[in-house]
């Protein structure tokens, strides 16, 4: 089990102040691009738990988490990947196919991590959107060209 599916009291009293108030939202998303790798991290597990029960108070975010998705930081990159993820559930639109290729990229990039956790939250795109189960399959299996620092 990964560290970021552990809930504290904490988190999830900041997660539900942010449901309930853009401010505190704003500030959480502002804190992901801080310098200090323990407020981004402190403010990514209130974020992922309200991608994980309220994905719909972030679905508007969509551009900002793609944008991170971009990011030289494999850090940031890592958080983009668990939040888009869990927003593809309420991906009506259809933005996650926009950014399909971007994301699974990622497997065959050449850092281990990113490509571990795109690996890791497939099932919940698979599950939030079964009509690209080939695709995603596909992808996951032809990993031939992947090398890894």
């Amino acid at each position: 089990m990964l560290d970021l599916e552990k809930k504290t009291p904490e988190q999830q009293k900041i997660a539900e102040d942010a449901v309930k108030d853009g401010k505190v939202l704003a500030e959480l998303l502002d804190g992901l691009l801080s310098k200090k790798c323990a407020v981004r991290y402190k403010n990514f597990k209130a974020v992922y738990l309200i991608s994980e029960d309220h994905p719909e108070v972030l679905y508007s975010k969509w551009s900002f988490f793609e944008t991170m998705l971009k990011s030289k930081n494999n850090t940031v990159m890592f958080y983009a990947i668990h939040v888009l993820a869990n927003l593809a559930k309420v991906d009506g639109a259809g933005k996650f196919e926009t950014i399909f290729d971007q994301f699974y990229d990622i497997v065959n990039g050449g850092a281990l991590v990113p490509a571990c956790h795109v690996a890791y939250v497939s099932h919940k795109i698979v599950k939030a959107k079964p009509e690209l189960t080939d695709k995603i399959t596909e992808r996951l299996l032809n990993l031939n060209k992947a090398t890894y620092k």
